[in-house]
């Protein structure tokens, strides 16, 4: 978390169990390295290979939420069983934000360089705030000179 516009507060696996819920990619958003990007994605991977990569990722998942689990069960404190947790676990957190800078933040997030996953909560979190703030996202909008959806 980067935005230090905003003020987060996260759920800790420290005081916690952590929830058995991983991200994992879409088949159709599993693409190679870019070879000119290193920050980016390149050429899409043939069906049958992405089958093959979410398998391993969804086999890794239950693997070490499993080992999280025997190590709890025998004790482990929480903030040292949490060590053997991979990164594509989600969390759960309070995202407390002026409106200045949340249309900062979209503004940011919502264009097409930034990383695929990042969009998708942008986008999620711009369909929360429309019903709520319309004329201000009109206007936002237009001063973008865009339309999100």
């Amino acid at each position: 978390m980067r935005h230090r516009t905003a003020s987060v507060n996260e759920i800790s696996g420290r005081y916690s169990e952590i929830e058995d819920e991983f991200y994992i990619p879409a088949y159709q958003d599993m693409c190679y390295q870019s070879t000119d990007n290193k920050q980016g994605r390149g050429d899409a991977v043939p069906i049958y290979k992405a089958v093959d990569v979410i398998n391993a990722i969804e086999k890794a998942n239950a693997s070490a939420y499993a080992e999280y689990n025997n190590l709890l069960d025998i004790g482990i404190a929480k903030e040292l069983a949490r060590a053997v947790l991979p990164l594509n676990i989600y969390t759960r957190w309070y995202w407390k934000i002026d409106l200045h800078n949340l249309l900062h933040f979209l503004s940011l997030r919502l264009d097409s360089h930034a990383q695929l996953e990042i969009r998708k909560y942008a986008q999620a979190i711009l369909g929360l705030i429309k019903p709520i703030v319309p004329v201000t996202l009109e206007a936002w909008e237009n001063k973008e000179n865009t339309t999100y959806e």
